[in-house]
């Protein structure tokens, strides 16, 4: 697939890309304005996607649905793992640990689980009392503290090994 000089349907061309002022040229830094779709991945049944990541080295991809699973996808070969939590609303946020070993889901009931990636296993649930639901998570630089984004206005934190 070559790229062309020509100006493609949708395409921002060479105006300027504030005011779309076709006589302005836009700095050389935001040139060429071209994404290119790589792929599109089918998430089985799923009615919305509300979060994606990939894993640090980028070879691993998760994707978080409104049925309360999460998938991953070894980006080589494919689909590779799905999780779920039975009850569960929805998953809105997914992260990796530090060493992509955990991966951590944050739920619209106010729980955010622990995938241990190498077993597929389950490794600890928690949950955020009157929270209105999580909205993402994330892991602390040493992957000691996990982090998520409450619903009713408060960031919960939890000791990923003490689980406190």
């Amino acid at each position: 697939m070559g790229v062309s000089d020509e100006p493609q349907q949708g395409d921002l061309g060479r105006s300027d890309p504030v005011r779309g002022d076709p006589g302005r040229t836009a700095p050389s830094s935001l040139l060429p304005l071209r994404p290119a779709l790589v792929a599109a991945l089918a998430v089985p049944g799923c009615r919305a996607v509300y979060a994606v990541t990939f894993g640090l080295d980028g070879d691993v991809l998760a994707a978080a649905d409104g049925n309360g699973f999460t998938y991953l996808w070894d980006m080589a070969g494919g689909l590779a793992a799905t999780f779920a939590r039975p009850g569960s609303r929805g998953v809105i946020g997914v992260a990796f640990d530090p060493d992509n070993e955990l991966l951590a889901c944050a739920d619209a009931n106010g729980r955010a689980y622990l995938w241990d990636l190498i077993s597929g296993d389950l490794a600890r649930t928690f949950t955020a009392r009157r929270s209105r639901g999580l909205n993402g998570v994330a892991f602390g630089l040493g992957g000691e503290l996990l982090a998520a984004a409450g619903g009713d206005g408060r960031v919960h934190l939890w000791h990923v090994v003490s689980g406190r």
